[in-house]
């Protein structure tokens, strides 16, 4: 009969504990798991007589009670000596049970799946016990050992020799541990955030380990990165971490990357490839073939695109065309061909690209002839390509990023190109309109005060600050914009950046200052989200002068993002660029602004 001592998280009890038979049982232990948070039974060693096939087998049982509310921490440690093993250990195959007497059990391992604890040994921390499916417990440990084998040689009666196995004894001791340890329980909850599958929640003992995890989820085109503690950002968490407090595990992502190959496909012998690397989420034009390729063009043949098959006669992307997620696997390779149409003598294919903006892939073709003119189609009659909002279009250059048009819509060509199928490559030229917003300082009903700022659609541009512009208004507090001058709805905070407000060329906006009657020594923070550059999410904070305060962590104003960490705060968009920050999140700040009535401004700095 072995003894126990039982311990709290606190101390020693001081209490040794007797195991007692309970009903049929060899060997139990009655235990009021509310007095004795954590009881130790020490190893146990339990044998029985060998059973068929060299088995070993063990068992004792354990009865114990669970408050409401309450969970138990359930560790199981098991090892074995065999007094003859010369052959080898095949291992357990038992498992251990737990059972509260009424129905509901959970099988709690499967001995045979352990790993090494020690030499000769083997362990198993498993699982928690909540109270919620019944109040009485009982652990059930049962298990046999099945020995190990070993080849002998003998001889037959007719002197030849020949081997035979034969089983090893499993007669030796074999020993078990179990330890109970009680107290409060908190949840585990792991939310795939964007990934397939259902938030699920597990309870656990509190100030334990996470110890296992549930199986990743999955999400097209992502790569699971882990387990977090925000949706975005966060600490990464891992089976060794301790959690005292209910905490809610959030699925990371990285976009999936794979290779695209592309073959060149000038015959059915025919090699050449070039490779790129993608990411998923992300467009990538082709490479031309002719420019950054450099494969020189196939005698008689024009080119036509990429096809998925060596042999297809359309072509599914064109040369330059702008692609995105050919495939979600990660470390896949997407094969595309070059489609090649013979030519007629002496013809070469211009190639119009839209390029209304970084990602538009739209193109059209035309075939031309040497030596003959030919009219460039019109691009909203003939290509029947729509307006660009905010933009009127010029006409066509040889590069993508010209402010210029080479060619304008519609004018007649001749020999682009004096090399038969080749492509020559035009791009659309856009003008961006251009409009003014007008600002009227609003002191008073008769005030007449104002400014304009010209902006050219698509440009991102920061409204002037009341500072910039030295406007003020004794006893008054700058709130931001109203489209309206008797409004007192703010459409624009002071300092915001803003883009595209109108699309018309020529157009004139008017905005009027919102004030507020300032309360004594007040003024007002402004803080930017700055997540991009057309990023104009912002939050206001009154703050006292001569006062601390803390700013709002970036959790509290409920602003995330995916691609990037907060690092703290600058005090120009410009430092919030360059990555120099001022305060930390949460930093106590005082006394931002010198003058009464005045807004302080802090940009968010990011790092990729």
């Amino acid at each position: 009969m072995s003894t126990a001592t039982n311990k709290t998280k606190h101390g020693t009890f001081g209490k040794i504990l007797t195991l007692a038979t309970i009903g049929a049982c060899a060997t139990c232990a009655a235990i009021d798991i509310s007095v004795i948070s954590d009881f130790d039974s020490g190893w146990r060693t339990l044998s029985a007589s060998d059973g068929p096939g060299g088995r070993t087998y063990a068992y004792d049982d354990y009865a114990l009670s669970i408050p409401a509310g309450k969970v138990v921490e359930v560790e199981f440690y098991w090892r074995y000596s065999l007094s003859s093993q010369t052959g080898n250990f095949v291992g357990s195959v038992g498992d251990a049970i737990i059972s509260d007497g009424s129905g509901y059990s959970v099988k709690m391992f499967n001995l045979s799946a352990q790993t090494d604890y020690a030499t000769g040994s083997r362990v198993r921390k498993y699982m928690t016990l909540a109270s919620q499916h019944a109040q009485s417990y009982k652990l059930s440990v049962s298990f046999y050992v099945n020995a190990g084998e070993h080849s002998e040689i003998y001889y037959s009666p007719g002197g030849h020799m020949l081997t035979r196995l034969v089983q090893d004894s499993a007669s030796a001791s074999q020993q078990y541990r179990v330890r109970f340890i009680y107290g409060d329980s908190i949840a585990i909850t792991f939310n795939p955030n964007g990934g397939n599958g259902t938030t699920a929640t597990r309870r656990i003992l509190s100030g334990s380990t996470i110890n296992t995890f549930p199986a990743p989820p999955t999400r097209e085109g992502y790569v699971f990165a882990g387990w977090f503690t925000a949706p975005e950002g966060g600490t990464q968490l891992y089976a060794t971490t301790t959690l005292s407090a209910n905490t809610t595990c959030y699925a990371h992502w990285k976009p999936a990357t794979y290779t695209l190959s592309l073959h060149r496909n000038n015959s059915a012998n025919d090699g050449a490839t070039a490779g790129r690397s993608l990411t998923y989420g992300t467009s990538r034009a082709l490479p031309s073939i002719s420019t950054e390729l450099k494969w020189a063009p196939r005698s008689g043949y024009t080119f036509l695109g990429w096809a998925t098959a060596a042999n297809e006669t359309i072509a599914k992307y064109t040369d330059g065309q702008k692609i995105a997620n050919l495939s979600t696997i990660q470390g896949e390779t997407v094969h595309l061909y070059a489609v090649w149409k013979k030519s007629t003598a002496g013809t070469y294919t211009v190639r119009l690209h839209r390029n209304n903006s970084a990602n538009d892939g739209a193109t059209a073709g035309r075939t031309y002839t040497i030596g003959k003119a030919r009219a460039l189609p019109k691009a909203k009659t003939e290509l029947k390509w729509a307006p660009r909002k905010g933009y009127d279009f010029l006409g066509w250059s040889t590069s993508a990023n010209a402010t210029a048009a080479k060619y304008t819509d519609g004018q007649s060509l001749k020999d682009l190109t004096k090399t038969a199928g080749a492509t020559v490559h035009l791009y659309a030229v856009w003008k961006a309109h251009k409009y003014i917003v007008r600002l009227h300082r609003n002191n008073s009903k008769n005030d007449g005060a104002t400014t304009g700022r010209a902006f050219d659609y698509d440009q991102v541009r920061f409204l002037p600050t009341m500072a910039e512009l030295k406007w003020v208004r004794s006893g008054y507090m700058f709130l931001g914009w109203s489209q309206a001058q008797s409004s007192s709805t703010v459409k624009y905070a002071d300092g915001l950046n803003v883009f595209n407000l109108s699309p018309n060329d020529g157009e004139e906006l008017h905005v009027w200052g919102v004030w507020k009657k300032a309360e004594a020594n007040a003024y007002l923070l402004r803080l930017h989200r700055n997540n991009s550059e057309r990023d104009g999410a912002t939050a206001g904070r009154q703050l006292k002068l001569g006062a601390s305060r803390k700013l709002p962590t970036l959790k509290e104003l409920g602003w995330t993002r995916t691609d990037a960490t907060f690092m703290g705060w600058a005090t120009t968009a410009k430092n919030a660029a360059a990555g120099k920050v001022t305060y930390k999140d949460g930093a106590t700040v005082k006394n931002l602004v010198k003058t009464l009535g005045d807004t302080a401004h802090l940009y968010a700095v990011w790092e990729k």
